[in-house]
């Protein structure tokens, strides 16, 4: 059991070791999007010194990542496991992997992005009620204040909230509590230490 949780981990973190915002700075433009902008590889900084074409196809590339993570990587070992641990172990092992892979890029000497973007897709792939509920506080927070990094923390502070009001009746609703809180800390710290509300408004 545990030589399978730690295989969909580490198949996950080279997938998410794939550096998206990098791989597409180079091949659109030529440029190495490390020596731009916030100099950071993730959708944002993309955003910023590529367009908004980009910004959104790094983003929606990142979020797959970590969908594929959960939803596939994590019960291919599951299904060959033949244990009856719950999915939910696999798959919080695999999100962990694959965003740990985005921060930790293999392939980049392991520097990377921020890794929310991928968070976010894990998320919707573990618990997608809670996650779009926690995108829809975001868009509310974004729309009214127009700072990325407060709509994020603010979505983040709600989504645990989210997932005791829709998944109180899951077996194993305390993991999914422990790898909510754990992943929204992620967020805001990353928002509180790398974002400035000065610099990040849209």
């Amino acid at each position: 059991m545990v030589l399978y949780l730690f295989l969909s981990f580490l198949i996950s973190y080279l997938l998410g070791s794939f550096p998206t915002a990098y791989v597409y700075g180079r091949i659109s433009k030529g440029i190495d999007i490390r020596n731009y902008g916030s100099k950071n590889i993730g959708a944002t900084n993309t955003l910023r010194v590529l367009g908004k074409k980009a910004g959104l196809i790094v983003l929606v590339i990142d979020l797959i990542k970590g969908l594929t993570a959960v939803l596939f990587i994590a019960y291919l070992f599951y299904y060959y496991s033949s244990n009856p641990i719950n999915l939910l172990f696999f798959r919080i092992s695999s999100g962990c992997g694959v965003v740990a892979g985005h921060i930790y890029s293999l392939f980049l000497k392991f520097k990377g992005g921020k890794g929310v973007a991928t968070s976010v897709g894990v998320l919707l792939g573990i618990v997608p009620l809670a996650a779009f509920s926690a995108f829809t506080v975001w868009l509310l927070f974004f729309f009214l204040f127009g700072y990325v990094s407060l709509a994020s923390i603010c979505a983040s502070l709600f989504l645990p909230v989210f997932i005791i009001l829709f998944y109180p009746a899951n077996p194993h609703f305390l993991a999914l509590i422990l790898f909510a809180l754990t992943i929204s800390l992620w967020i805001i710290f990353v928002c509180s230490h790398y974002f400035s509300l000065d610099n990040y408004k849209a």
